[in-house]
């Protein structure tokens, strides 16, 4: 058994949660694929059945990572940087490349939501996860498309504005009469 197999189960959920990754992209991310300098990482591949193959979207892009995410990155250099061109999160039982995400799910992600209570989902919810997560915070949906690998921002607000609708009516009711004060 390798080293601290439950930081890198920290580290792989952690970044999950903090980019909106695909989970077959996260999967398939090399070393290679960060960019230290710009704080970024080109998505251009996935792991689906253990098989590279491109993007859900057949587009490579760049996600920006926050300082955060560049943390777990350092963090978890430790795991797997000196395996060359080997993917950064590797299962920490063998070592080796996870064949898919399943695999992944079954050892990690159901367990953890069984223990604490949590009904069974699929891993895909740490990318709705993220998305909600910025969009809640104001972040402009125009860039979460493009972290997200969206078409554009109409697709993001497609799939997530439900979550989000209502919860600051208030709120951006207060920005608009900010804007259109009295004359």
């Amino acid at each position: 058994m390798h080293a601290a197999p439950h930081e890198q189960a920290w580290n792989w959920y952690e970044f999950a949660f903090g980019t909106g990754m695909r989970p077959s992209e996260q999967i398939a991310l090399l070393w290679e694929d960060i960019d230290w300098v710009g704080n970024s990482v080109r998505v251009k591949r996935a792991r689906v059945r253990a098989q590279l193959k491109p993007t859900k979207t057949y587009q490579v892009r760049d996600v920006l990572l926050s300082d955060r995410m560049m943390e777990v990155l350092k963090r978890q250099k430790a795991h797997s940087f000196e395996e060359g061109r080997a993917p950064i999160f590797l299962n920490p039982m063998t070592g080796r490349a996870w064949p898919d995400v399943q695999e992944q799910r079954k050892t990690y992600f159901q367990p953890a939501l069984k223990a604490l209570g949590i009904r069974k989902r699929h891993a895909y919810c740490t990318r709705a996860t993220f998305a909600t997560t910025a969009l809640m915070g104001g972040v402009n949906p125009s860039y979460i498309a493009r972290q997200l690998g969206h078409k554009n921002a109409a697709v993001t607000h497609k799939h997530y504005a439900r979550w989000i609708d209502g919860s600051d009516s208030r709120k951006e009711a207060r920005r608009v009469s900010r804007l259109f004060g009295r004359a």
